[in-house]
């Protein structure tokens, strides 16, 4: 073999040698990669699982409320929740659905307490311990404090009560039968928190301010009182009060009367000793003259009323007085009984024109010219039983019926011969109409209470061409 030849062999033996050295530093270098590839992904699982902490999520219904450290903290926070719910009201709660909570991994921490606690409050459903006023079995409203609950019976009472003392009616029940004349119940319950009422809601149902609507269309036969008989929250007062611009003395089939109310569901009743005086009535003694015609009358002996004074309980209704319970009475001056000579002797209607029967029985308690706050009383007052019959005194014709609240109430007045007429008030039933005839001692009406009256009686009068005169001197 040639010099050159050997020298050729020699340098591509180098030359192979250094190839295979680089093929091995290549491979080594890939499983170099290899190994720092799986150290990196084993680094970044051990990391992951060293980080990814488990959290509870605390749930209303379907609202996440937010993520706390575990169950224990998750309990801490709907009981804060609940501690600050009912310092806020003022009263006990109880929770009515319990939140739910699930343990989570997302790795993104917890949130603030009072992020959690704010929305608890907003989304928690619950209960709360109140108070619901019913009158006469019907709820009318429910509040949260047996404060506010006094304040609007207190405030109701007081319109009435001059003394204006602050009564207990949540602890002490039996205040409600001594202010309230209807049957009031407090209740206290869990109740739920949507279903209570604002304390100006309840004061304006207790109040009356809530007004009821109701007209009502005159049917044949109707007077004032009978429509107000079958209204109980409504009387003869509140129907004129409410109706100034009709003649409610002649009303019309098919007017149309306002009955509209705005009542309080509740009266209040009030108790006030008082010492007054009071008059006593003469008493009268008849005797009797046959003699004499019927017309014939004298007063042989004058009477004086009397004087007492009275110690009673005034008992009203919403300020308007219901009845007197007498404590004692001391008489200060004695009744003297006057004496009064009558004819018997009869004298017929037809010859005499203005002699009239006497139209009902009982104590005559008033007479003519008598003075009663600076007016001379223009007729004579029967007091007797509400229901006694009352008849026509003669012959006539009924010229006219009605009703006069703030004088005779429920009146009737018939239209005699020769210019006469008589006039019967306070009558609690009208039994004839207008236009209608009727003959002396029929029937014509019942006695009452109605009008400008402090008790049952007959108001009479007799007047003639328009003039007021004694009734005394033609009844008999």
């Amino acid at each position: 073999m040639s010099k050159q030849h050997k020298v050729k062999s020699l340098i591509e033996v180098q030359r192979e040698t250094i190839r295979r050295g680089n093929q091995k530093k290549a491979e080594i270098k890939v499983v170099l990669y290899i190994a720092l590839g799986i150290l990196v992904t084993v680094a970044g699982i051990i990391f992951s699982l060293q980080s990814g902490k488990k959290e509870c999520l605390l749930k209303v219904k379907d609202v996440e409320i937010g993520y706390v450290k575990n169950n224990n903290v998750a309990m801490e926070m709907i009981e804060k929740a609940k501690e600050q719910l009912e310092l806020e009201l003022g009263t006990k709660i109880n929770i009515t659905e319990q939140p739910s909570y699930e343990i989570v991994t997302r790795g993104k921490g917890i949130d603030k307490d009072e992020t959690i606690i704010k929305a608890l409050k907003e989304n928690l459903g619950y209960d709360v311990n109140a108070y619901t006023i019913t009158i006469n079995s019907k709820p009318f409203g429910t509040l949260i404090s047996a404060n506010d609950i006094n304040q609007v019976l207190n405030d109701l009472k007081n319109k009435f009560d001059d003394k204006k003392e602050k009564v207990d009616f949540v602890s002490d029940s039996s205040n409600l039968k001594l202010w309230f004349k209807e049957e009031v119940v407090i209740s206290n319950k869990f109740i739920d928190k949507n279903k209570i009422d604002e304390i100006k809601t309840v004061a304006t149902k207790l109040s009356g301010s809530a007004e009821n609507t109701e007209v009502y269309v005159v049917k044949e036969g109707d007077t004032i009182s009978e429509i107000a008989s079958k209204h109980d929250d409504i009387g003869l007062k509140d129907i004129v009060n409410m109706n100034p611009e009709i003649n409610l003395d002649k009303l019309r089939i098919g007017q149309k009367l306002n009955l509209s109310t705005s009542k309080s569901p509740l009266s209040v009743i009030t108790k006030e000793n008082k010492t007054y005086e009071e008059v006593i009535p003469k008493t009268q003694e008849i005797s009797k003259e046959d003699s004499k015609p019927s017309t014939y009358k004298k007063v042989v002996k004058e009477g004086k009323e009397g004087k007492k004074t009275v110690t009673a309980n005034i008992i009203k209704i919403n300020g308007v007085e219901e009845k007197k319970e007498v404590i004692s009475q001391q008489v200060l001056v004695k009744p003297i009984t006057e004496v009064l000579v009558v004819g018997t002797k009869k004298i017929s209607e037809r010859s005499t024109p203005g002699v009239y029967a006497m139209p009902t029985v009982g104590r005559i308690t008033s007479r003519f010219g008598e003075q009663r706050d600076g007016h001379s009383h223009q007729g004579i007052d029967i007091a007797n039983d509400t229901g006694t019959s009352i008849y026509a005194a003669g012959n006539g014709t009924i010229s006219e019926t009605g009703y006069d609240a703030g004088g005779y109430g429920n009146y009737i007045k018939i239209k005699h011969s020769n210019g006469f007429e008589t006039l019967y008030g306070h009558l609690s039933k009208i039994k004839v109409s207008e236009g209608q005839k009727v003959t002396k001692e029929s029937k014509i009406g019942l006695m009452g209470n109605t009008g400008r009256s402090t008790g049952s009686h007959l108001h009479l009068e007799v007047i003639k061409n328009g003039t007021k005169l004694n009734p005394l001197n033609y009844v008999k």
